[in-house]
């Protein structure tokens, strides 16, 4: 009875794995582009509110300080990154 229940563990484990490797492959072809362009379009639209909020540390003034630093707590922890992705050098292959 045991050896009948792990046979079947075993078998519902296969088609488990099989089920889920299918998605993937059907995902991959048809929804991964689309993903991808939507994290960069994410992206791009988080750096330009950075930008216009505040952007006056790096020396473009857009809103008043008083919204800025109203803001500031919550960006605060986005702020390394953003100035890095911002100032980064790009490679001609990378806007392509």
């Amino acid at each position: 009875m045991a050896k009948e229940n792990n046979k079947e563990d075993q078998n519902t484990r296969g088609w488990k794995r099989l089920c889920q490797v299918l998605r993937g492959f059907i995902f991959g072809m048809t929804g991964f582009g689309f993903s991808q362009q939507t994290m960069r379009m994410r992206a791009h639209l988080e750096t330009l509110f950075m930008l216009s909020v505040v952007g006056d540390q790096i020396g473009i003034p857009f809103l008043s300080r008083y919204y800025s630093y109203r803001l500031l707590p919550y960006l605060f922890p986005y702020m390394q990154g953003w100035k890095y992705r911002l100032m980064r050098e790009k490679d001609l292959s990378e806007i392509i």
